[in-house]
């Protein structure tokens, strides 16, 4: 006799996966919530999630909770990924026209964020994953893992599977 799929821990651990990534993704959407160890710190905000490394900012562990700049919710709720580093010689000539005529409206949250790591020390950087990606990027495996428990399951005889 099969087990079926609502006995499979995979199946309940993904559930469980999906739905924290679910509430993180719309608490991310009306808070800005951040954990900082030494020189990296993860943040939720926007709609995804912000890895930053600040060397030669050393606070040792840090967190705290606090609603996004006002602004930051204009950009809806599945943002694009990007990848930015400190420095003017690092910014694009979009972010450095920015940063010259400062009239030039946001159009979206990379232009924020370029603009201000733009006066950041060039060893500076920052990954931005929206949580869209990060919610495609768990269902992939965990949907293979579905399968392969369904492949495996089929393939074991039944004078086995029932002692």
């Amino acid at each position: 006799m099969k087990a079926a799929l609502h006995r499979s821990i995979i199946f309940w651990s993904g559930i469980l996966v999906m739905s924290f990534l679910a509430w993180a993704w719309r608490d991310s959407l009306s808070s800005d919530t951040e954990v900082r160890c030494k020189d990296l710190s993860l943040q939720s905000y926007c709609g995804g999630l912000a890895l930053n490394a600040m060397p030669g900012d050393h606070s040792w562990w840090n967190w705290w909770f606090r609603r996004p700049p006002s602004g930051y919710g204009e950009f809806g709720s599945a943002p694009q990924p990007f990848f930015l580093r400190g420095g003017q010689e690092n910014a694009d000539a979009h972010t450095l026209s920015i940063q010259a005529t400062k009239y030039d409206d946001f159009k979206s949250l990379r232009e924020i964020e370029a603009l201000l790591i733009a006066s950041d020390p060039p060893r500076h950087w920052m990954l931005f994953l929206p949580y869209w990606l990060v919610i495609a990027a768990f269902t992939l495996p965990w949907f293979m893992l579905l399968i392969w428990r369904a492949r495996r399951r089929r393939r074991i005889p039944k004078e086995t599977a029932s002692a």
